[in-house]
Order: structure tokens, then C-alpha cells, then sequence
């Protein structure tokens, strides 16, 4: 599922509800534990916005390295 979060996150910033529509398969806690992965290899970064509940994902440029475009 990993290659879909950061397939997903290509274009730019999502937030997690916007994520979970590019993974409708996958269920919340599972989406929030790959998150999680990818926050702590510093693949992407999660920023919150305005309030808590509002966190939007990114690639940090040491994703972008990694990916193809």
C-alpha cells in the first residue's frame, strides 16, 4: 500500500481523507500506520493545518529523490 500513498502524494499535498479515497480498500488504522512508516523513514512529512484534524501529507524532498516522475 505504500506505493499508492506516495503515488498519491506525486502531485502534491493531500490530506488524509483525500488519501483514504486513492486507498478505499484500506482500512483507517492501516492507512495511519503506513503514515506513520513513511513519517519516520522521513519519506513524507505530515503538517498540521489550522487545528489538529486538519494534517496534510507530503513528499519531503528526500521522497521526491526517490520517485520517478
Amino acid at each position: 500500500m505504500k506505493p499508492i500513498v506516495v503515488n498519491a502524494l506525486k502531485p502534491g499535498t493531500l490530506r488524509f481523507g483525500q488519501l483514504r479515497r486513492h486507498v478505499p480498500e484500506a482500512a483507517r488504522k492501516v492507512l495511519t500506520e503506513q503514515l506513520r512508516e513513511l513519517e519516520k523513514i522521513k519519506f513524507i512529512i505530515g503538517r498540521c493545518r489550522q487545528d489538529w484534524e486538519r494534517v496534510e501529507y507530503a513528499l519531503t524532498p528526500y521522497g521526491r529523490t526517490l520517485v520517478r516522475f
